[in-house]
């Protein structure tokens, strides 16, 4: 209780807008106006930031720099699909631990117990928007012969539908304790886990610049698939076998969701 009031103390001292006198600039919004706005955006943007302190293990950074030794994607599409990525898998642990009631995220309490349940789904949504916005902006942004500009956003919107039907199909298991064949397991560990290294590897594989693509494609995909269900297993066997992994996450959690196998 004393860690989160600290941060609760920390929250409202930041949050806290000072009175500026405004000067109306030609009709436009006045100086005050535009620097309580940003002071207001940097209150919506605190729980991401607070989330975001302590890194995660950037396992999709990795991926994604592996994959692009296949796909030479130029550096400045590259860097804009890593921000994406890590932008969507950022926001989606705010919602995971919401909808897990986890206590604990990278040894530190969860965001919405900082800041409430409401503020943080408002800032994982707006990221996910974000995000969006970013696909949308891919198309002007390359060299790549071919490329269609809509083909990101539209890969962007399947993969974030795919992602939140394997989110979906873990929450009904775990609230209607239903135990999912292997088959049922790995499906919804295909979209719920491996998602985002998809949408990453797709994205690339639009704005690629090597030949042979259809062996590269059909390779990296298999690979993906492959990684995502080892670590998915993985992460669900250190959650009830690591003793740090307990102690950064919580013991057990991943039991409780019900989305073992049987």
């Amino acid at each position: 209780r004393s860690v989160v009031k600290q941060w609760y103390q920390r929250r409202v001292r930041g949050s806290s807008v000072d009175k500026i006198k405004e000067k109306n600039l030609n009709g436009h919004a006045s100086v005050a106006e535009d620097e309580v706005n940003a002071k207001y955006m940097r209150c919506l943007e605190e729980p991401y930031k607070y989330h975001t302190q302590v890194p995660g293990k950037a396992i999709r950074d990795q991926t994604i720099e592996a994959m692009n030794l296949w796909l030479g994607v130029e550096k400045s599409v590259l860097q804009k699909i890593k921000e994406l990525v890590t932008m969507l898998h950022e926001a989606s642990l705010l919602i995971d631990d919401i909808q897990d009631n986890s206590k604990m995220r990278r040894g530190q309490p969860a965001a919405y117990l900082i800041y409430g349940i409401s503020e943080v789904i408002n800032i994982a949504n707006l990221k996910y928007f974000e995000a969006g916005k970013i696909a949308l902006e891919l198309g002007s942004m390359t060299t790549a012969k071919n490329v269609d500009k809509r083909e990101a956003s539209k890969i962007f919107h399947d993969w974030m539908i795919k992602l939140h039907q394997g989110q979906g199909l873990d929450i009904h298991w775990r609230d209607h304790y239903i135990c999912p064949t292997v088959e049922e397991y790995i499906d919804m560990v295909l979209k719920k886990t491996g998602g985002l290294m998809m949408l990453a590897f797709d994205l690339m594989y639009i704005f690629r610049n090597q030949s042979d693509t259809k062996l590269i494609y059909g390779t990296g995909r298999k690979f993906l698939e492959t990684f995502s269900k080892f670590f998915q297993i993985r992460d669900d066997f250190c959650n009830l076998w690591d003793v740090k992994y307990a102690a950064n996450k919580s013991y057990c959690e991943d039991l409780t969701e019900v989305n073992s196998p049987g």
